[in-house]
């Protein structure tokens, strides 16, 4: 006798059905899968966050400001020996058309003989003799010597601001204010013969007054005929080779330097 195994027929529907749920949740595991791969290496990459330390306020290390320098005056001529102290520097020789400062200290020795010129006062003081002399501002002390004092003119003293010292280059077009109330050398010479005239023969403040004003004005060949001239009264004036022998290098080198 034949025995018939009999399987379930389902219906066309049914089946599609259960093929489309199997293959939905084959790909929710797939999705599932993927999301937690990704979670893990997010976590795994995750650095932790950087804590900064509280770093203690930058300390302030006192600074000692150097007092500034301010030129009181010029020496406008020298006679003997005479020596500085400037600062804390020990004595050296003082030098002509040297600028002196507050605290600056003038040692006279026998017989030597200084005159300064003291920019804001306009004073003109003619020290001489073995002495000290103390620069304060605007004039000079001593407790053993007594000065010929004399006034300049203001625009004189004004322009000695501008005396260049010994070994000093001269600055070409680099003047910005000036001093003196014209531009023309004409005015220039003017005013020096004014003031020649006021002044004691053997003074030569004004011979530094007109060739610093030269020199700022750039008239290097009217600063040359000037000291030709100079040159030539010499023996009747032997205090002006001081003068010539500190601007002569002075307008040589700015004449090269053209």
């Amino acid at each position: 006798m034949r025995k018939w195994i009999i399987s379930p027929v389902l219906p066309a529907g049914v089946q599609a059905g259960y093929s489309l749920t199997i293959v939905r949740l084959f790909l929710s595991i797939v999705l599932l899968t993927l999301c937690f791969g990704c979670a893990g290496e997010q976590q795994s990459t995750k650095k932790d966050p950087i804590v900064l330390e509280k770093q203690p306020p930058p300390v302030e290390i006192p600074t000692k400001k150097l007092p500034v320098r301010q030129d009181e005056g010029l020496l406008t001529k020298l006679d003997g020996k005479v020596e500085i102290v400037a600062g804390k520097t020990g004595r050296q020789p003082a030098t002509a058309y040297r600028k002196v400062a507050i605290g600056d200290r003038l040692l006279l020795g026998k017989d030597a003989r200084v005159q300064i010129a003291y920019f804001e006062t306009s004073r003109h003081e003619a020290w001489k003799g073995k002495g000290e002399v103390d620069i304060r501002k605007g004039e000079g002390r001593s407790s053993s010597l007594k000065p010929v004092v004399t006034k300049l003119p203001p625009l004189v003293a004004r322009q000695l601001v501008k005396t260049p010292a010994s070994g000093e280059h001269v600055k070409i077009g680099m003047v910005t204010v000036r001093s003196i109330s014209s531009d023309t050398v004409e005015s220039l010479e003017k005013q020096y013969r004014e003031y020649r005239d006021a002044a004691a023969p053997e003074d030569t403040t004004p011979e530094v007054f007109l060739l610093t004003g030269l020199l700022e004005m750039m008239e290097y060949e009217q600063a040359q005929t000037v000291l030709e001239g100079l040159r030539k009264k010499l023996s009747a004036t032997p205090a002006l080779e001081s003068v010539v022998s500190h601007f002569e290098p002075l307008v040589k080198e700015a004449v090269a330097g053209q």
